[in-house]
């Protein structure tokens, strides 16, 4: 046998490329040197998801007994239990922290639902009163423009609280999950996004992915506020690259900009519910919350890959949809 670091002999990766086709180890010839390959079967997924190899250089013609092939059949059908057990925890973990958000996102539903009543009794007096002292006094404030001006921004910033708190009330309602295209989806909220003039927006394979399991509204909220980010991250200019990949029976789409980065330090951090980086006027400043909660809900995930220096990338995965999956959350 090879020590640990010795590079493998050549022929080895396409042999055992070639062995994941069959049920049982092979004794492959590789020249001076030979191989026992066997698959790594999953019954999970009803194929072989891996090979395991031994190889020497040893002389080749030296025979493989059926005692070698039975102990390295037997440690890649370990091998393949454990990654399947691998895959069903990931599944698990998935379901739960689903689950979990759900949850969540229903009891603050209840409590959202019941200060919206109480805001709404109490703020929408507000215009009501302010109509009424515009009757009664319409000689007053036709003479005083700074009563006029006042009234008139208080009617506004009640009527903006009121929108406020609607719009993220429709956050917290549930969701149903159909099948969605992901350019639909982009194209939505680059619509009602303000691009700066140094902004560069590139896409790249979006238009050959499948549709993914996601809420049509709320996946665009996703891109709204990642997007929102990356611009904030780039005063001075720079590209926003969003690309697409299908991976098994996953889509995993990348937003990628030029900006400085998000430290190492911060990558966990910047997706708590009360993490306290820049927020923009008129923002409640839990975009990026938003994002995780939401992709949560769709049963997938995000995480961000950045140095801190040279921009950042936030990877979402999502499940892949057949056209005739709609449920609610």
């Amino acid at each position: 046998l090879q020590p640990r670091d010795a590079a493998p002999p050549e022929g080895l990766l396409p042999a055992m490329v070639q062995t994941l086709h069959h049920s049982a180890p092979a004794h492959i010839p590789l020249g001076p040197a030979h191989a026992i390959i066997a698959p790594m079967f999953s019954s999970e997924a009803g194929r072989s998801v891996g090979a395991l190899a031994v190889w020497s250089e040893l002389d080749a013609s030296l025979p493989a007994s059926d005692w070698d092939k039975k102990v390295l059949a037997l440690l890649a059908r370990h091998a393949a239990l454990a990654a399947d057990n691998a895959r069903r925890q990931e599944a698990l973990r998935r379901a739960r922290e689903q689950q979990a958000a759900a949850e969540t996102f229903a009891a603050m539903g209840d409590i959202a639902a019941n200060l919206l009543h109480q805001l709404n009794n109490k703020l929408g007096v507000i215009p009501v009163r302010i109509e009424g002292i515009e009757d009664k006094s319409a000689a007053a404030l036709a003479a005083d423009s700074y009563l006029t001006r006042n009234l008139e921004a208080i009617r506004a910033s009640a009527v903006e609280a009121l929108d406020i708190v609607r719009e993220s009330l429709t956050h917290l309602r549930p969701i149903t999950l159909t099948a969605v295209a992901i350019p639909e989806a982009v194209n939505h909220a680059l619509a009602e996004i303000a691009i700066p003039a140094g902004i560069q927006i590139h896409r790249r394979g979006l238009d050959a992915l499948p549709p993914v399991i996601a809420g049509r509204r709320r996946l665009a909220l996703v891109f709204h506020n990642l997007m929102e980010n990356a611009i904030a991250a780039m005063p001075e200019g720079g590209e926003i690259i969003i690309a697409g990949k299908r991976t098994d029976d996953w889509v995993q789409i990348t937003v990628r900009d030029t900006g400085h980065g998000i430290p190492p330090h911060l990558h966990d951090a910047i997706f708590q519910f009360n993490y306290s980086g820049r927020q923009r006027a008129g923002k409640l400043g839990f975009g990026l919350w938003w994002v995780k909660t939401i992709m949560a809900r769709f049963g997938g995930s995000v995480q961000v890959q950045s140095d801190g220096v040279s921009g950042a990338t936030f990877i979402l995965r999502f499940p892949m949809a057949d056209q005739a999956t709609q449920r609610f959350d």
